[in-house]
């Protein structure tokens, strides 16, 4: 993965020069904003996942009580972390993937 990552940041700033600028600011700070609510999901799903496992042990019912927990909480704190870091891209992706939805029900 790091070389994965230090080859992109080589090929943003080669095609940075020869376009002359691509709001790399903008950019920064979007993916500080993702990653700071990513990380927060991430302790929060930690912490839950641990006090389910702690509570319900760690057997196939544990584990499934677990899952079905953990990942709809994680959705609803990352949602609700972009959300209040007011990231751009978020109504873009909540369109993405609603809007098929939605049409069906209409």
């Amino acid at each position: 993965a790091l070389p994965i990552f230090f080859g992109s940041v080589v090929l943003f700033l080669v095609l940075s020069k020869r376009v002359g600028g691509i709001h790399g600011r903008e950019i920064f700070l979007s993916i500080s904003k993702v990653l700071t609510a990513s990380l927060v999901m991430g302790a929060v799903v930690w912490g839950s996942s641990h006090w389910i496992r702690s509570w319900a042990g760690v057997g196939h019912t544990g584990r499934l009580l677990d899952l079905a927990l953990s990942i709809p909480l994680g959705v609803v704190v990352l949602y609700g972390m972009c959300t209040l870091l007011k990231v751009s891209e978020l109504e873009l992706a909540t369109r993405s993937i609603l809007g098929p939805v939605m049409r069906r029900f209409k």
